[in-house]
């Protein structure tokens, strides 16, 4: 007893010393990762921005110098589809940024997930005027009614990033689907799935994009719009995974 009464002074400062150290050095690393997800993700929006700015400039310098050429109203129309893909993604820094900071009023609600998948590929359908890109939806009937605990804004904005990546990786052209499943295993959940006939991806980049933080690696080719995807089903709680599909394309599956 008198050992251990002479020994308390030092167990005491050393319990004392690891309280104080172990919390700083976990807030060390986790500050770490945000800084190194933040210098990735301002790559990744530098790259996604000088392509369709340098098109833009190209187009604008070009009409300006050849006003009466018949080609003009082709660059027109080009310099309004890269002025919408840059509207898009400050649009999506904008809303990653307040998922980052919590700084957004992104109350969730119950809503009806086939009307508002229902209401996207619409609005998208109605502004696209590309032959060479098709979007169908595939929903059972039976969950035409099913509602989920989430925010509209969100849920729409994950649809369109989704829609616009499958457009943007494919130049060529490709077929959207949409579908909509039961979980067999959880009758509470259901499994939605974004997939394209594509190109699809490489190993290595789906390795980055499955990632529970995206972490060091460029991701800039597949830009803003997965990581954006990735925070909301984060905040909804929800699982996504990115896969290729068989014998090519890419596939978004998130566990609703």
């Amino acid at each position: 007893m008198r050992q251990f009464i002479r020994q308390m002074p030092i167990i005491l400062l050393v319990n004392i010393a690891l309280l104080i150290s172990v919390p700083l050095f976990i807030q060390r690393k986790w500050l770490r990762r945000r800084e190194e997800e933040r210098t990735e993700w301002i790559a990744g929006v530098s790259h996604d921005i000088r392509t369709p700015l340098t098109l833009i400039l190209g187009n604008a310098d070009y009409i300006r110098q050849n006003p009466d050429d018949t080609s003009v109203m082709g660059r027109a129309d080009t310099i309004r589809r890269q002025g919408i893909r840059i509207r898009t993604l400050v649009a999506n820094l904008n809303t990653a940024s307040k998922l980052d900071f919590g700084m957004g009023n992104y109350r969730k609600s119950p809503i009806k997930v086939c009307s508002l998948i229902r209401k996207t590929a619409a609005d998208f359908l109605n502004g696209n005027a590309d032959d060479r890109y098709g979007l169908s939806l595939d929903i059972p009937d039976d969950l035409y009614n099913i509602t989920a605990n989430a925010n509209e804004e969100l849920f729409q904005r994950m649809l369109e990033n989704l829609i616009n990546n499958s457009i943007q990786h494919n130049p060529d052209g490709c077929e959207i689907i949409i579908r909509l499943e039961a979980d067999q295993t959880r009758p509470s959940r259901c499994v939605l799935r974004i997939t394209d006939n594509g190109q699809g991806a490489s190993v290595e980049k789906l390795k980055t994009l499955n990632r529970k933080y995206f972490g060091k690696g460029k991701l800039s080719e597949h830009g803003i719009g997965l990581r954006l995807v990735k925070q909301i089903a984060r905040y909804h709680s929800w699982s996504v995974c990115f896969s290729n599909c068989m014998p090519h394309g890419f596939q978004c599956q998130i566990m609703i």
